[in-house]
């Protein structure tokens, strides 16, 4: 993602510094001219439009619903007994926390989780394209 496309109104410039919201910003890039590189968990990759992307793999995948097992993860790896819910929320709360430190405003804990994940996503495909250009 150089400079970004034209029609989205964003640009790697933006995600990387002008926005509050990777979430939001990903979703201008549904497209059915621009075609997108979607890693799965096996480290391949399906090429499709950035259209049948959203519809049909990341609008559902990165609902803060759907973030909800990974917080749960997060509160459990880190010593809360997730069958108190007072355990639970207390664990969100901190989750919550860390998204004020360097937003300024508060989200709840999936959407934060939702926005890391989006942003580790990026980061791996980055690095994975960078790596296959050297080969």
């Amino acid at each position: 993602m150089a400079e970004g496309i034209p029609s989205t109104n964003t640009s790697a410039k933006i995600l990387k510094s002008q926005t509050t919201s990777l979430f939001a910003e990903l979703q201008k890039y549904k497209n059915p001219a621009v075609w997108v590189n979607l890693y799965n968990g096996n480290k391949t990759k399906t090429n499709m439009s950035c259209s049948n992307a959203w519809d049909h793999v990341l609008s559902t995948t990165l609902t803060t619903g759907a973030m909800e097992d990974i917080t749960r993860s997060i509160c459990k790896s880190n010593n809360f007994n997730l069958n108190q819910p007072s355990e639970l929320q207390a664990c969100k709360a901190l989750i919550e926390q860390f998204y004020t430190l360097h937003e300024g405003s508060m989200v709840d804990a999936n959407s934060y989780v939702r926005e890391v994940f989006i942003c580790k996503s990026i980061l791996n495909a980055l690095t994975t394209d960078a790596q296959e250009a050297q080969l």
